[in-house]
């Protein structure tokens, strides 16, 4: 097997991840808050709870409530109470 492939892609998700960062720089936005809206604009019109944001992105839940207020703060999302959560 050719030791080069893991290396190439090694790069290539460093490349990627730094062109990311570039770009939601560019926004005003850090990558967790990038992250969150990826995974918010992928559910349309669904109810969508912290806990989730939580398990799908392996950010700690403090991160989570922190991104999410500062999204807020930025006017990119509304927020609501759920009595039953």
């Amino acid at each position: 097997m050719n030791n080069a492939i893991p290396l190439l892609l090694r790069q290539l998700g460093l490349a990627l991840e730094q062109q990311g960062r570039t770009r939601l720089k560019g926004l005003g936005l850090s990558i967790s808050q990038g992250l969150a809206l990826d995974y918010l604009f992928s559910r349309p019109g669904q109810k969508i709870y912290a806990i989730e944001l939580h398990k799908a992105s392996g950010l700690s839940k403090a991160a989570i409530s922190s991104t999410l207020k500062e999204l807020k703060k930025a006017g990119y999302l509304e927020m609501f109470s759920d009595p039953e959560d």
